[in-house]
């Protein structure tokens, strides 16, 4: 649970409170007998220690590499029987496909995440499982792993199944796409 406190400390932005209780985590997390152990737990520091690097800098702990490194090895296989696209997402790619854009689905970049379809810029599609329930509001995961992305320099167009449901036809998710790759342009 304590790890899950510090991604939830990283997630709503409270990063000197985190930076207080991040070793102890790290420390416990570290004494793991093998790469299995506590894989949630390590998934969940590692993105923690992006944020504290992020944002505090020269403040952020310091970790060895190769403990560093089993963190990270963690979070990149989190859900990896589970990354298919989804069926909006295949549909935003076959169109982008249709407007004659190369893209990549389920990129992976260099610090771990997975990025629905990617095209130089990232586009993140926002099922109904990325909302608060009943609600138009991102979940906490969505908006944190957002502001990590950004932090680190991509440039990230969402797609809300909201507005994608409201096309009625290719035609219509046609000119959806070319409005928001035009919006990004200015």
């Amino acid at each position: 649970e304590g790890c899950n406190l510090a991604w939830a400390l990283a997630a709503v932005g409270h990063y000197h409170e985190l930076a207080i209780i991040f070793r102890h985590f790290y420390d416990v997390i570290s004494q793991g007998s093998s790469a299995q152990d506590l894989h949630r737990e390590k998934s969940q520091l590692y993105q923690s220690l992006l944020a504290l690097r992020l944002e505090l800098q020269e403040e952020a702990p310091d970790i060895l590499p190769q403990k560093e490194l089993m963190l990270k090895e963690a979070f990149m296989r989190r859900d990896v029987a589970n990354r298919q696209p989804s069926e909006l997402q295949a549909d935003v790619g076959r169109c982008l496909g249709l407007l004659g854009h190369k893209f990549c689905q389920e990129y992976t970049t260099r610090e771990g995440f997975t990025i629905d379809v990617a095209f130089p810029i990232l586009f993140q599609v926002h099922g109904p499982q990325h909302f608060l329930r009943k609600s138009c509001l991102l979940n906490g995961r969505t908006q944190f792993k957002q502001r990590l992305l950004q932090k680190l320099g991509w440039k990230v167009l969402t797609i809300s199944f909201i507005d994608w449901v409201s096309c009625s036809g290719d035609e219509q998710k046609l000119t959806f796409l070319r409005s928001v790759l035009d919006n990004m342009n200015k």
